[in-house]
C-alpha cells in the first residue's frame, strides 16, 4: 500500500525548483515569492529564498501555468507568467528548474534599455529641430521642439536650457525663467541658467530677483561674468558693508573694462571708507578724467579736496 502510494504521489505531482540571482550571478537569500496559477484562483503558494537563493514545492499535475511575483528591498519587482513545459528539465523527469534575475533599483533591464533608447532617438529628433530653428532665430518655434524633447525625456537637462534661451531671444521672459527654474531641479548649479533666470528678471524690471540669482552664481567654478555683473555684485556687497568684498568686483569690472567710470568712482569710494586715500585719489581722477560732468562728479571733487588736505 505505501508503495502505490508512492507511485501515485509521483505521477500526480511534479516538483519546481527555483533559483533567484543578481546581475552577478549571486544568489539572493530572502526573496520573497507569490506564486498564482491563472487556470486556478484558489491556488496561491509564497515562500522565501534559502542562501543559494533557493525553494522548492510540489506542483499538482493539472496545472499548466504559473504566475511569479518576486520582490526583495533594492531591487525592481519582478513580475512573469510561465508555462510548465519550458521549465522541465527532461522528458523523463517530473523535476521541473527555473532561474529568475533580479535587477537592483538602480539597474536597467533589457527591455528597459530598449525603451530608453527608443526614448532617447525620439527626444533627440526634436532637440536637433529645436537647434535648427534657434540657428535660424526662429525661437518661439524651437522653444516648442525643446518642450516636445522635454516631455518625451522628463530628465533632458538640455532641452530645457535651450527652451529657456528660446524664449528669452523671443523676450518671452517669464517663460524663460520658468524653464530654466526646470533645468535647475536637474542640475542647480549650472551657471548658464542662473544667468538666464538672472538676467530675464532684470529685463523684467525685477532687480531684486536679478541680484538673488546673480549671488547665486558668483561662487561657482565656470562663473563668467560681464563687467556690468560684477559692477552689480559689488553694489551688493557695499550695501552690506562689506567694502572689501565690493573693491574686489569693482577692480575686476575695471580689469574687463577700463573706462567703466562708474565702476571707478564706486572703487574711489570703497577706498576712501578702507582709508586706502593714495588709491582712492587715483580712481576718483579716473571717473572724472572719463566723466567730467558726470552725475557724482561734484562729490569726487570734495572727497579729492578732503584727501589733499590730509
Amino acid at each position: 500500500m505505501i508503495l502505490l502510494l508512492a507511485t501515485y504521489s509521483q505521477v500526480t505531482a511534479r516538483r519546481i525548483s527555483i533559483t533567484v540571482m543578481n546581475t552577478k550571478n549571486e544568489p539572493l537569500e530572502k526573496t520573497k515569492v507569490i506564486i498564482t496559477s491563472p487556470e486556478r484562483n484558489d491556488f496561491k503558494k509564497e515562500f522565501f529564498t534559502d542562501k543559494k537563493g533557493k525553494f522548492a514545492f510540489l506542483l499538482p499535475m493539472e496545472i499548466k501555468s504559473l504566475s511569479f511575483h518576486l520582490e526583495k528591498e533594492g531591487y525592481q519587482t519582478l513580475e512573469e507568467t510561465i508555462e510548465l513545459r519550458r521549465m522541465r528539465s527532461s522528458q523523463s523527469s517530473f523535476l521541473y528548474e527555473g532561474t529568475f534575475v533580479l535587477f537592483q533599483n538602480d539597474e536597467l533591464t533589457p527591455e528597459q534599455r530598449a525603451q530608453l533608447k527608443v526614448t532617447n532617438e525620439k527626444a533627440l529628433e526634436h532637440f536637433n529641430a529645436g537647434i535648427a530653428l534657434f540657428e535660424g532665430e526662429k525661437f518661439i518655434e524651437a522653444a516648442k521642439e525643446f518642450e516636445e524633447a522635454s516631455k518625451i525625456k522628463p530628465d533632458f537637462y538640455e532641452a530645457y536650457e535651450n527652451m529657456a534661451a528660446s524664449y528669452f531671444r523671443a523676450e518671452e521672459y517669464e517663460k524663460a525663467i520658468e524653464a530654466a527654474n526646470k533645468a535647475l531641479e536637474i542640475e542647480p548649479e549650472s551657471y548658464k541658467t542662473l544667468k538666464i533666470i538672472s538676467i530675464s528678471y532684470s529685463a523684467l524690471g525685477n532687480e531684486e530677483k536679478a541680484m538673488e540669482y546673480l549671488e547665486k552664481m558668483k561662487h561657482l567654478p565656470d562663473a563668467e561674468f560681464s563687467p556690468e555683473e560684477l559692477y552689480n555684485l559689488a553694489v551688493t556687497a557695499a550695501n552690506r558693508n562689506d567694502d572689501e568684498e565690493a573693491k574686489q568686483y569693482f577692480e575686476k569690472a575695471i580689469e574687463l573694462k577700463p573706462d567703466f567710470a562708474l565702476a571707478h568712482y564706486q572703487l574711489g569710494m570703497c577706498y576712501f571708507r578702507l582709508n586706502e586715500l593714495e588709491n582712492a585719489q587715483k580712481e576718483l581722477e579716473r571717473y572724472l578724467e572719463l566723466e567730467p560732468e558726470g552725475e557724482h562728479a561734484e562729490v569726487a571733487k570734495a572727497i579729492l579736496e578732503s584727501i589733499k588736505k590730509n
